[in-house]
């Protein structure tokens, strides 16, 4: 997976508001937002795997 670096303005802006729009109404975002978020696992459980 390629990270495509630091997150958008409208990621850090609020933080808040964006886990708002993520859970809630995620089209708001834009594709810019929405794009990072998918290549950008951040939302993904941690891996267990890892000792």
């Amino acid at each position: 997976m390629t990270r495509l670096g630091p997150a958008p303005a409208a990621v850090t802006a609020d933080l808040g508001a964006t886990r708002k729009l993520l859970l809630e109404s995620p089209w708001e975002l834009g594709a810019e937002t929405l794009d990072w978020f998918a290549w950008n696992p951040i939302l993904q459980p941690p891996d267990r795997t890892t000792p």
